[in-house]
Formats: C-alpha cells, structure tokens, sequence
C-alpha cells in the first residue's frame, strides 16, 4: 500500500459521515409539523371568524378560511419537510 492511501485512509477516517436521510421522521420533525398544523388551524378560525362578523356571513368565511389555511399548511409542510 502506497503511503499516500494510507493518508488517505487516515482523513477519511476523520471526516464526518454523512448519513443519509431516512423516511422515518424524528421526534423535532414531528412536532415541528404538529404545531404547524395547529397554527394553521388557528389562523384559519380566527381569520374566518374575522371576516365572519366583518361582513355577517355565518359559516361560509370561516369554511373558505379553514380550507384555505388547511391547504396552505399542508402544502408548506409538503415543502419544507418532505420533499428534501
């Protein structure tokens, strides 16, 4: 074996590991994507709600509200965690 292989073999030894992602989500990635869902739905009522007594429409701004929000969330999600 050459000396510079067994240089070589010395720094890869060294170097960080990358490790590939797996489908599993950790417990961060889990929560991360529970509270956005949480906060979606928030924003969502409390928007419809808003437009709700704005313009005296009962329940259909707060249906368009959450729907849109509802979407807006998974498609986020859709984004930014699991089309790495």
């Amino acid at each position: 074996m050459k000396e510079s292989d067994k240089i070589q073999n010395r720094i890869n030894k060294h170097k960080p590991q990358k490790h590939q992602k797996s489908a599993n989500l950790n417990g961060n990635e889990a929560f991360n994507i529970a509270i956005e869902i949480v906060a979606g739905a928030i924003a969502g009522i409390a928007i419809g709600l808003f437009f709700d007594y704005l313009f005296d429409s009962s329940p259909i701004s707060l249906i368009i509200c959450m729907t849109l929000s509802f979407s807006a969330t998974l498609r986020l999600i859709w984004t930014k965690n699991l089309k790495k």
